[in-house]
């Protein structure tokens, strides 16, 4: 009877996921300045599935008159980079279910951390190349010498996420010394002096 209802259950939709999207980058060898070909790759959206862009100031695209609701898209960014460089996409499938997703074009740097802070303090991290807006991946953890690493909170209050700062919590019960890493589009920031959490 359980296997039964248990199979019921799945058949009827219970494992579908939330609708979601992230963003693929490909840098093409040789042209200059830099090409990348950028690529929203899309899951739980019903078709038709349509795409729009947006992009920091410097970030050109490659072409005229080419189409902006598409998958994948080309285009041009300075060299040398100027600051931010990013690139956001927003697919909207059937029913104006939309997923969003954003990444840096550059890997992300960390250029400040704090050196110590308290449980559930609100803390910031600045650099470069976190992304205009946080993705389900993304995230500041602390990662100890030995042992499990810890996410700080990005749902408390005052949290934000910015290319170039983001504020997060603390989480409880996290005495020691951790280094602090920022993941972003799937590339890893990390700054090499220890916090302290008394």
């Amino acid at each position: 009877m359980r296997a039964a209802l248990l199979l019921t259950v799945i058949l009827v939709g219970g494992c579908t996921r939330a609708p979601s999207a992230y963003i693929t980058q490909r840098r093409l060898d040789g042209p200059k300045p830099p090409q990348i070909m950028l690529r929203c790759r899309t899951t739980g959206l019903e078709a038709p599935v349509k795409f729009a862009w947006r992009f920091a100031a410097p970030v050109k695209q490659v072409g005229w008159n080419v189409p902006v609701d598409e998958t994948a898209i080309l285009v041009t960014v300075p060299e040398p980079p100027q600051l931010p460089l990013w690139a956001e996409c927003t697919a909207t499938g059937a029913g104006n279910v939309e997923a969003r997703a954003s990444r840096a074009l550059v890997a992300p740097v960390v250029a400040a951390a704090p050196v110590a802070a308290r449980s559930g303090e609100l803390v910031s991290v600045r650099g470069s190349g976190f992304g205009p807006s946080r993705n389900a991946d993304d995230g500041v953890w602390l990662v100890p010498g030995w042992g499990r690493a810890r996410p700080l909170d990005h749902a408390c209050k005052g949290a934000s996420w910015s290319d170039a700062l983001v504020s997060a919590c603390v989480p409880p019960s996290s005495g020691g010394k951790w280094q602090v890493r920022v993941q972003a589009g799937g590339e890893l920031a990390i700054w090499p002096t220890p916090m302290a959490v008394p």
